[in-house]
């Protein structure tokens, strides 16, 4: 992934509320790369780890709030 693709997946993932959604309803990263991958972006594991763990810190308590890095939702 380049800088600007990176850019590009970060700014998706905060703009864009449904694809934000089903990225963090994603069961496994492998379902995340192929969501990414579905969108034009060529990312490695950990380039998208990596952009989420951003997006994350970022937006903590604003969006990402009850969501684990993998989206799945932390109960309780």
């Amino acid at each position: 992934m380049t800088i600007s693709q990176s850019k590009v997946l970060y700014k998706k993932l905060k703009v864009d509320v449904k694809f934000r959604e089903i990225i963090l309803a994603a069961e496994t990263m492998a379902e995340c790369m192929e969501i990414v991958a579905a969108q034009g972006l060529d990312c490695t594991k950990d380039e998208i780890k990596t952009v989420l763990e951003i997006f994350s810190e970022h937006e903590s308590g604003k969006i990402c709030n009850g969501f684990s890095l993998w989206g799945n939702r932390i109960s309780g």
